[in-house]
């Protein structure tokens, strides 16, 4: 599951700088991938060319940025809630991805369950003061059961500016790949676990 913790941890530092604004909440859907989830009304779109650009900003090693930069997986989507560099602090980002299990058959549950969390334990490696607020944790959700877990650490850009994030990541197996949506916000800065909460009632797996 080396992949598998390269893309938790992409999704937890790409956390920054925005393409375009989302004027009303809409509905995203992949009928090829069978996922649905509500947009978040007023956040900002970004491109993945944006979200990789961002990863340069922050205070990584040369051999960790190119590992994070590898094409894996597919980005759903991501949106950040503010135009970059509008206000101080950490700009709140949610993500979805889709990871092939590298398998070419679908996961039970009780397969899945024990690989993606030592694919979450893994991150205490690579970010600094990581801790577990929530561990990892079965959730139930339309049409399919997945992994979450809320976390903490540290960030650091490279004009040393140090951010304590906090990170609620979803892992939900689904025929030969899973979906990852992480949602991050800063810990004692904008709480943002009201909309986190409504788009996650809102997901749906499945066609």
């Amino acid at each position: 599951m080396k992949s598998v913790a390269r893309i938790l941890l992409l999704a937890l530092l790409a956390v920054s700088l925005v393409v375009r604004v989302q004027a009303q909440q809409r509905t995203f859907t992949s009928s090829e991938f069978g996922f649905t989830m509500l947009e978040p009304s007023g956040w900002v779109l970004a491109e993945k060319r944006v979200l990789d650009e961002s990863l340069g900003q922050m205070d990584l090693s040369d051999a960790t940025l190119e590992k994070l930069l590898k094409d894996d997986d597919v980005l759903l989507f991501a949106f950040s809630k503010y135009i970059p560099n509008s206000r101080p602090g950490l700009n709140p980002k949610i993500e979805a991805r889709v990871v092939s299990n590298r398998l070419n058959r679908s996961l039970s549950f009780e397969e899945f369950r024990p690989a993606i969390i030592r694919a979450f334990q893994t991150l205490k490696n690579d970010l600094p003061a990581y801790a577990y607020l929530q561990e990892p944790t079965p959730i139930d959700l339309t049409g399919a059961t997945g992994v979450y877990q809320i976390s903490k650490f540290k960030m650091r850009t490279k004009e040393r500016t140090e951010y304590y994030v906090r990170s609620r990541t979803y892992a939900i197996p689904y025929k030969t790949y899973f979906f990852q949506i992480s949602f991050v916000d800063e810990v004692g800065g904008e709480d943002c676990s009201a909309v986190f909460d409504e788009l996650v009632r809102s997901i749906k797996i499945g066609k």
